[in-house]
């Protein structure tokens, strides 16, 4: 646990090209539960130079309304999440920080002291998801579900070039199944461990995969170092890899001890039985 106070951040990334929707749902999150630690909210607005309908001045407005008090504006021009957290990371100047993607929303009061108080010194990494998944198996089920579709047959060749490409050309960059990764979508983590990992050229969304669940992830870079990745659910309950399975956070059940939610758990949430089968296969091979 952090036993003295520690400085830090909460970086929420603001996808311009998606618009200002899902960044109203994350500052109405913020602003319903208490964070209930000290924290700096920075809001890194990434893909200032690809064309979007909403000025990052909307977006600024809707936080003076909201009397959101920031510490920090980022601006970047484009790249991947993981790129731009890298990026935040080496050019401030905190101990701690919480990513947070740009369709995160909280789901309960005391959000960041229960990320707080888990931080141990043999916890290198904690996460408010996790899965086993692996990217070609699950990729592969999402292909055959869209093969089987209505989908048009130009967009069905695209679907099995990709097939191809995943399991032929890049599969090597991948664990097979079960492997347990910290989901990226929200994230905390000391800038010393952050910032010494090692990160690829991110020339695609491919890489982003790989830094996630690849063989070479972040959260394998974490265990390599002797430390522990866990998740946490919002009663502030922690969870270590093996009992991830057994718990109502990611693509289980209702979902129940979700503590950050996104658009992932939203379609879980959303789908059919049948989805949510396929889901639930995906992450947990259940």
């Amino acid at each position: 646990m952090i036993s003295e106070k520690k400085n830090i951040a909460v970086v929420y990334l603001a996808w311009l090209p998606l618009g200002i929707k899902h960044f109203k749902f994350f500052i109405d999150s913020y602003n319903k539960y208490s964070a209930g630690y000290p924290h700096k909210l920075i809001i890194a607005f990434n893909g200032v130079e690809v064309e979007h309908v909403n000025s990052s001045e909307e977006y600024i407005k809707y936080l003076n309304e909201n009397k959101i008090e920031v510490g920090d504006l980022l601006y970047y021009n484009k790249g991947q999440d993981l790129e731009i957290y890298n990026k935040v990371a080496s050019e401030t100047r905190f101990d701690f920080f919480l990513f947070l993607n740009s369709y995160s929303k909280i789901n309960s009061r005391n959000w960041l002291k229960i990320f707080k108080d888990n931080q141990r010194e043999n916890v290198g990494l904690i996460g408010a998801s996790g899965s086993y998944s692996d990217y070609v198996r699950a990729m592969n089920m999402v292909i055959k579900r869209e093969l089987l579709s209505t989908f048009s047959i130009s967009k069905k060749l695209n679907i099995i070039k990709y097939g191809v490409k995943i399991n032929f050309l890049k599969k090597n960059g991948f664990k097979d199944f079960p492997n347990p990764h910290i989901r990226t979508n929200a994230f905390f983590i000391s800038k010393n461990i952050f910032c010494n990992l090692k990160f690829p050229f991110f020339k695609s969304k491919l890489e982003a995969y790989y830094f996630e669940n690849g063989i070479n992830s972040l959260t394998n870079q974490v265990m390599k170092l002797g430390l522990e990745c866990i998740v946490i659910d919002k009663f502030g309950n922690s969870y270590t890899m093996e009992k991830w399975p057994e718990q109502n956070i990611f693509w289980q059940g209702n979902q129940s001890g979700l503590l950050i939610s996104d658009n992932q758990t939203e379609k879980y949430d959303n789908g059919s039985v049948t989805l949510k089968r396929e889901l639930q296969k995906q992450a947990w091979n259940l």
